[in-house]
């Protein structure tokens, strides 16, 4: 969520580079599928979509955030029930 909210410039590139770069550190095994598996699942609402970075642009930054909060705030509060 930091990256999107601060990544600039807000294009295909930049997003690629920066979610890969990220899953694969979030990974033991330097793979960033896991990790962008995850990502379209909350982003996009679906575990099958158009590509993941071109839905990103497509939602734009306010909705894409926007729907990463939804799905922090679910996350955090089933674990706390």
């Amino acid at each position: 969520r930091d990256f999107l909210a601060a990544a600039e410039p807000f294009d295909l590139p930049t997003i690629d580079a920066g979610l890969r770069r990220i899953g694969e550190r979030a990974t033991s095994n330097s793979k960033a599928g896991p990790f962008l598996g995850t990502a379209r699942l909350a982003i996009t609402r679906q575990q099958v979509s158009p590509p993941l970075f071109e839905s990103i642009l497509a939602l734009g930054r306010p909705r894409t955030l926007r729907r990463l909060d939804e799905v922090i705030t679910l996350l955090a509060h089933s674990a706390v029930a």
